[in-house]
């Protein structure tokens, strides 16, 4: 059984992300920075928003919402809490 610490997934989410844009970012031209990383968190949080809305009746859905979503959400989320911390780290 694999047994991580939260300081190890944060570090993980960083390798990864790190692995994606190290190719991405000469294509665009510039790396991420904190700022653009906050302003992805909160788009995330406004996804996971949409979901609970939609769960809750409160949000007409253009698509039904599932748990499932709403997992999905919350994990890309954390995924960008994980990377906005080690970035700061680093």
């Amino acid at each position: 059984m694999l047994s991580l610490t939260l300081r190890d997934a944060q570090h993980l989410c960083w390798k990864n992300f790190r692995k994606i844009n190290d190719k991405l970012d000469p294509v665009r031209g510039k790396k991420w920075t904190p700022f653009v990383m906050v302003t992805d968190l909160l788009e995330e949080a406004g996804e996971v928003a949409s979901v609970v809305k939609g769960l809750e009746g409160f949000k007409p859905p253009e698509k039904p919402k599932t748990r499932e979503m709403l997992a999905t959400e919350l994990s890309d989320l954390l995924y960008m809490v994980f990377v906005l911390a080690e970035s700061i780290t680093e």
